[in-house]
């Protein structure tokens, strides 16, 4: 069962505030709960993905499965994605979110409180507002480390149909940590360690059958 807001195995305390790198709330500052181990990717690993994703952005559906500071989605949104449905199921992390959402009028966001797994797998019939009708064109997955759930939510991505054709899944996890991945569904772009994460920038294979 997936928790969120996400959480680093030593259990350090979140920093006060997350700055948005780039785009039209480029310097914007959000603040950030003071909840034991909530865990924002840092401007570092945010500049490298988004260096990474260029100028691709722009027109694209995105979701944040384990939104905790909302830090990816804002982002991407700054950038120019046409959307982003941010999943988090902590009540207090999801009202600092729509706050944000508030302070920066950002109309093209929703905002979800839901267990983002059990979310995937009940499908769109639950919620045919939240799903772009040709699937997310970028999805970000940073589960709590421990937990383990990348594997299930990629898995759940595809089963789903949740994902556009050649859709890009962005996983961060525990640096050491390895992840295995069909090569028949999944195409590994990009991948770094920076600090304590790993980060990997993965492209959907879609099946013509499906």
């Amino acid at each position: 069962m997936s928790k969120s807001p996400r959480h680093k195995p030593t259990g350090a305390r979140s920093p006060g505030q997350v700055r948005i790198i780039a785009g039209q709330w480029r310097g914007r500052k959000l603040q950030v709960l003071s909840a034991h181990g909530l865990r924002p990717s840092s401007d570092r690993v945010r500049e490298t993905l988004f260096n990474w994703l260029q100028a691709q952005l722009p027109g694209w559906h995105c979701l944040d499965l384990f939104a905790g500071s909302g830090a990816l989605g804002f982002e991407a949104l700054s950038r120019g994605a046409a959307s982003a449905l941010l999943i988090d199921q902590a009540a207090p992390v999801v009202m600092q979110l729509r706050e944000h959402q508030q302070l920066l009028q950002a109309q093209n966001m929703q905002v979800v409180q839901a267990d983002a797994l059990h979310w995937l797998t009940a499908g769109h019939g639950s919620q045919p507002q939240t799903s772009p009708a040709t699937g997310f064109d970028l999805v970000f997955v940073d589960p709590p480390w421990q937990s383990h759930l990348q594997t299930q939510v990629l898995q759940q991505l595809v089963t789903g149909a949740w994902l556009a054709d050649k859709a890009l899944v962005y996983i961060e996890l525990p640096a050491r940590s390895e992840l295995s991945l069909d090569p028949s569904l999944w195409l590994a772009l990009k991948q770094k360690t920076i600090g304590d994460a790993k980060i990997m920038l993965l492209q959907y294979k879609k099946m013509t059958n499906q």
